[in-house]
């Protein structure tokens, strides 16, 4: 029986649910699984794990996490996890983690670790420091390839851009797990908070879905709304980070879109974000050219049906083209991403549904980390 050990010092966004299905579908295949990280990651993997060993990020929640804070991090979680005498010690979560973890000194086990972002490659590097930083990143990078560890990422444009400056072997890709629950309770929700926006009949709603980062762009979003019809809304649902309540209102107003802003700035429980998805026509991906991952809404999307209009940044361009998710936009184009949605409502989008429900499936998730998992045993 393989003994895995999950290692994320985090708990917001996905990583409660992405850590969820890991170890559902490991236990299913024989594997004991035990967890290192979050309080709250811990209470919502429950009776998944063997053992839980509850472990806080010093620096969490603010807004820089300092690098000494995250090497005692992992110094403290690794020395824990070499205890249980695991066969494989998973990371979780990779992003600017890779940078401690090869100064760490780990060494002598199978390690795994998930890279989520590709904000070290050129693509998405606007200033001289963020180049600095990146090249210590790619450095970090092979070292760690050198000892031993693989790392999982979720996109093959992604998979293949790394290995071209760190090692062809290294990476290994897995396609993001998504778990629809497209309820009968969930459509009847999605009404109702429809008609509690108080919509004119024959409106549009388009939704903007997650935390108000800067570059997710909502703030283009909300721009894109003048060069619409007025029969277009916007809902901006998640919660509140780069830009808040104050800020996003007062852009509207000064564009004279007001009225057809819907805000929703705060923590969406899990078992209600699929309401706020059926309730919208066009799920809207503004992001900024220097976004550099996957998009949980664009996942989201694509498992319930619902057309996207998608800023045309790699990892989204690759998703979106594949399945026929929907409409492609410049980065950071506000009258192309108008154009989008515009061609959104004038033709109906085929979307391979099916088929991205079954590339990105629990079972096709855990299948592809296995297969990770044994490739150097």
């Amino acid at each position: 029986m393989r003994r895995v050990v999950l290692i994320d010092p985090f708990s917001t966004g996905h990583h409660v649910s992405y850590a969820r299905i890991l170890a559902k579908g490991l236990r299913n295949r024989g594997s004991e699984v035990v967890a290192i990280g979050d309080p709250q990651l811990l209470k919502g993997l429950g009776n998944l794990i063997i053992e839980g060993v509850p472990l806080e990020l010093q620096g969490k929640g603010e807004a820089i996490i300092r690098e000494w804070q995250k090497f005692h991090y992992m110094q403290v979680a690794v020395n824990f996890a070499q205890k249980m005498k695991p066969d494989i010690i998973h990371f979780l979560y990779l992003d600017r983690f890779a940078l401690v973890l090869a100064m760490s000194g780990v060494l002598g086990m199978q390690y795994r670790a998930t890279l989520h972002w590709g904000y070290m490659l050129p693509e998405f590097l606007s200033r001289p420091l963020q180049r600095v930083r990146a090249a210590f990143e790619v450095r970090a990078l092979r070292r760690l390839a050198a000892r031993g560890f693989r790392i999982i990422v979720h996109s093959r444009w992604l998979q293949k851009s790394l290995a071209e400056r760190v090692g062809h072997r290294t990476f290994d890709f897995v396609p993001y797990p998504v778990e629809p629950h497209d309820s009968s309770e969930s459509r009847l929700r999605a009404r109702l908070l429809r008609e509690s926006l108080g919509l004119p009949k024959g409106s549009r709603l388009v939704l903007v879905f997650g935390g108000t980062r800067y570059d997710k762009g909502v703030d283009l979003a909300v721009k894109a709304l003048m060069h619409l019809d007025t029969y277009w809304h916007l809902l901006v649902a998640g919660k509140s980070e780069s830009f808040d309540e104050v800020t996003l209102l007062e852009l509207a107003r000064r564009h004279g879109v007001r009225e057809r802003l819907h805000l929703h700035l705060q923590y969406i429980p899990e078992e209600i974000i699929n309401d706020f998805f059926l309730a919208a026509d066009v799920v809207l991906l503004p992001y900024r050219s220097i976004f550099s991952g996957q998009s949980g809404p664009l996942t989201l999307a694509a498992s319930l049906g619902i057309p996207v209009a998608a800023a045309s940044v790699p990892v989204l361009a690759e998703t979106v083209e594949q399945y026929r998710l929907g409409v492609l936009f410049p980065p950071e184009d506000i009258c192309g991403m108008a154009q989008a949605l515009r061609v959104l409502e004038e033709k109906q989008i085929c979307t391979l549904q099916s088929e991205f429900c079954r590339d990105h499936s629990p079972d096709a998730f855990i299948e592809a980390v296995m297969k990770s998992y044994v490739s150097s045993e």
